[in-house]
């Protein structure tokens, strides 16, 4: 178990490396970037005013809370004049008394200033609630004891824990809203607010976790002209749900430090803080690229030539991907939209890197995916990288240097134990992570497919593989093939396999006639059902009937129409077969070149369950075949996106081998 205060974590926010050095034994650490307030001592004025006032306040026995009391029990118009003049009575003269001779005659003006905007926001905030609460009213329901120190633990599923422990300023509790407000008071400026709201809902973490309330935060700053900040409980939820990511990052820094490893950790995302930085000239060499420092002591830091591998941990990137990370890390951070490192999958075409946007500085995942031509240029790549918002993080695919090949019959060799038992069942692709993801077209999710990709996208290879892998695992009196191949070359080598039927069809006319013909040969089938008593083929071959599944593959589907009424035909053929078609174990996989409007219509489209978005050259193209963009940003030669009746994915598409069609015949 780690054990960390608020403030430390605070540092981490500031900059992963300067919890790193403070964890080494460096000191003062965390005041690298802070900026003093050259008016007010800060830490004095919370310790002699803001602790004393708010513990005198707490209790119910003391001079200065029954007379707060006494005028809280008779508001009028001048009750913020009374309740300043009741403090400075009953507490700040007291305080003068004290502390007059030790202070400057500017600190004491300062001073004075800071605790009538002090004064000020408490007779603000207990005004309303008089006013509601009428007779109910109750002011020792209202402070609370300051400073208390509160410690809770965070348990992620890596079972490594983190106690996380810290004093906030002041609590006090809204009664008509039934609302905990934590207020933290800050001796400067708004120069570093976004750290501010972090710490403090750090606090508020602290004590949602204490007592199942999520309390609001105001925070004060003491000089300046922009005093005040409100933190809505919308806006504390926000803050709360990114702080896991946060104690993620922290305990695989303490994991690090605990173990004496090398760890690579991001700059910080002010690039100020760097120039004030004492460890700015050499924090690269000890946190930048990990790799480096142990790719001759640590074998596995040379993994990338596995088929793919899959960490979320930051910190054990490899040689590659730590410097990919570190290009993307650095160029959010000067870009001003700070992100996290959270890991990353090698697969056997691209790298995907994982990140997670800082939403303390309002960083979303809209500001993140437009920068992807910035990525582009800062990574030297062919074309922006595709970037999709995942679950719990934001994926950046980049292409590997080195592909990987992916043959089918690998594939089939390791996912066999997968397949699922059925004749037409094949594997389209392989996932970043590794996993093999088969298509049964008996399942009533993907009967029939859609298949979209510009010219040198892998469509044509997409189309052997499936029908090569879909021949082998069944016999031709199980799995009939009709190939419709209009540009004459992509099924050449396949027309005497005993499962192709009528051999290659490139003729328009025929190829409309038999897509007719199989309207015509589905609507027997169901009377046959219909005779037997069974819903479907799967019920009638259970009956001891041989019938096969019949899969139609046409691969340039906008070659067949030649006019209007050919289109109207062909339209009605695959409305029919799309409709009804699996029942009678009829189903069609259709694929164009061209995925326009005028040739993917919505009644195609509506009738092809399973869409797969190959390389696209425009956001329009990938949006008529998916319904969103991201087909292109692919890289061409397999890769692809499937979507429709399933989440999208990402794949890789294997390729069918001379090996492979030699087994069919």
């Amino acid at each position: 178990m780690h054990n960390l205060n608020v403030s430390e974590i605070h540092l981490c926010q500031r900059c992963s490396r300067l919890l790193a050095y403070h964890l080494s034994g460096e000191k003062q650490v965390w005041r690298i970037g802070l900026k003093r307030s050259e008016s007010l001592p800060g830490k004095f004025f919370h310790d002699k005013i803001v602790q004393p006032l708010h513990k005198k306040l707490a209790s119910t026995r003391t001079r200065l809370f029954k007379a707060v009391n006494t005028i809280c029990q008779a508001t009028d118009h001048n009750f913020k004049i009374r309740f300043l003049e009741i403090l400075e009575s009953n507490f700040f003269l007291d305080f003068m008394q004290k502390h007059s001779q030790s202070l400057d005659t500017a600190d004491l003006l300062n001073i004075g200033k800071a605790f009538e905007q002090w004064s000020a926001f408490l007779s603000e905030f207990l005004l309303p609630i008089i006013q509601n609460m009428g007779d109910q009213f109750s002011l020792s329901e209202i402070f609370y004891l300051p400073e208390q120190l509160i410690s809770q633990t965070y348990n992620p599923e890596s079972g490594k824990s983190l106690t996380i422990s810290g004093k906030y300023d002041a609590i006090l509790f809204d009664t008509f809203h039934k609302e905990i407000v934590i207020l933290e008071c800050k001796g400067r400026d708004r120069d570093r607010s976004d750290e501010d709201i972090t710490q403090v809902g750090l606090y508020a973490w602290l004590i949602e976790q204490k007592t199942g309330i999520l309390p609001r935060g105001e925070i004060l700053y003491l000089t300046g002209t922009d005093q005040r900040y409100t933190i809505s409980p919308t806006k504390m939820r926000d803050i709360v749900n990114q702080l896991p990511h946060m104690f993620d990052h922290t305990i695989q820094i303490l994991d690090a430090h605990t173990n004496q490893k090398p760890i690579h950790l991001p700059r910080s995302a002010d690039a100020q803080l760097c120039t004030e930085c004492p460890f700015a000239s050499h924090c690269d060499t000890e946190y930048g690229d990990v790799s480096e420092k142990t790719k001759n002591t640590d074998n596995a830091s040379n993994n990338t030539d596995d088929k793919s591998r899959n960490t979320d941990d930051a910190s054990t990137h490899t040689d590659g991907e730590s410097k990919g990370i570190d290009t993307i890390i650095n160029l959010f951070n000067m870009l001003k939209t700070p992100v996290f490192d959270a890991g990353s999958i090698c697969g056997p075409r691209f790298i995907r890197y994982k990140i997670k946007p800082d939403h303390s500085k309002s960083v979303t995942v809209a500001k993140i995916t437009k920068r992807a031509q910035d990525l582009q240029i800062a990574m030297n790549l062919a074309q922006p990288p595709l970037m999709q918002s995942q679950a719990g993080y934001i994926s950046i695919d980049i292409p590997r240097k080195v592909r990987q090949p992916l043959t089918l019959g690998e594939v089939m060799r390791v996912a066999e134990d997968t397949r699922p038992n059925s004749k037409v069942a094949f594997p389209i692709g392989m996932a970043i992570d590794g996993t093999i993801v088969w298509i049964n077209l008996n399942d009533p999710a993907t009967p029939s497919i859609l298949v979209g990709g510009t010219s040198g996208s892998g469509k044509s290879v997409l189309l052997r593989s499936i029908l090569i892998a879909m021949a082998i695992n069944a016999k031709p009196e199980e799995l009939q093939l009709t190939l419709i191949d209009p540009k004459h070359v992509s099924f050449l080598d396949l027309s005497d396999i005993p499962h192709v039927d009528d051999g290659i069809i490139v003729d328009n006319a025929i190829a409309i006639d038999k897509l007719g013909q199989l309207v015509d040969e589905m609507e027997c089938r169901y009377a046959a059902f219909k005779a037997d008593q069974v819903f479907d083929i799967n019920g009638y071959q259970e009956k001891g009937h041989q019938i096969a599944h019949h899969v139609v593959i046409i691969d340039e589907y906008a070659d067949l129409i030649i006019d209007k009424q050919t289109k109207t035909d062909l339209e009605t053929a695959i409305q029919r077969l799309g409709q009804k078609g699996r029942a009678a174990g009829i189903h069609l996989i259709l694929a164009t070149q061209r995925p326009d409007a005028r040739v993917v219509t919505p009644l195609v489209k509506a009738n092809l369950q399973l869409k797969v978005a190959l390389k696209v050259t425009t956001v329009s193209n990938s949006n008529i075949i998916i319904d969103q963009p991201g087909a292109e940003c692919l890289i061409g030669k397999g890769d692809m996106l499937i979507a429709g009746s399933m989440p999208v994915k990402r794949l890789q598409g294997p390729i069918p081998s001379k090996t492979d069609i030699d087994k069919l015949k």
